[in-house]
């Protein structure tokens, strides 16, 4: 089946973020849940039990344009994708998941949701080569770079905690 390119990255990202949850020890409950506020990339909970709803945004992009990003020049990030309406409308479908699944919440942990924002370095990365090469924790935002080799970066995870506008 033919699929659009952007839809293509998406799904990788979706399947990328899915791979980095489940090394981070979440449990994925449900993916690409849709009702009629809008759609739901993945929902888990984590380690402790909370509920995460979590927004996955993917850019294809070039290793230089990574290391100027570095260097402070200005590149659209896949973070940059996520606006103020896209929030609203996310935060509205989790809500109205939440209040038909209650038995999915722990009353001490609530829930929240996170953004994962997936570059990737390469045209045409495969995923199922893909090996952790490590998790990185800076401000409250966990990095995972995962490649064939340490040297070698084929895409970077960043996972933004308990997000908001």
């Amino acid at each position: 089946m033919f699929r659009a390119k952007h839809l293509q990255i998406g799904i990788l990202g979706e399947d990328l973020a899915v791979k980095f949850l489940k090394a981070s020890k979440y449990r994925i409950i449900t993916r690409n849940y849709r009702n009629s506020w809008g759609e739901i990339d993945i929902i888990s909970k984590d380690k402790k039990g909370t509920l995460i709803f979590i927004e996955v945004k993917t850019l294809t992009s070039y290793n230089k344009e990574i290391r100027q990003q570095e260097n402070g020049e200005s590149f659209l990030k896949p973070e940059d994708n996520l606006t103020h309406a896209k929030f609203q409308k996310l935060q509205k479908a989790c809500l109205y998941f939440a209040n038909r699944n209650p038995n999915l919440i722990n009353n001490n942990k609530g829930w929240q949701i996170d953004l994962i924002a997936i570059s990737i370095l390469k045209k045409e990365p495969d995923s199922s080569l893909f090996i952790p090469l490590g998790v990185a924790r800076t401000g409250g935002v966990s990095s995972l770079q995962m490649g064939l080799t340490n040297n070698e970066k084929d895409f970077v995870i960043k996972h933004y905690k308990n997000i908001a506008f």
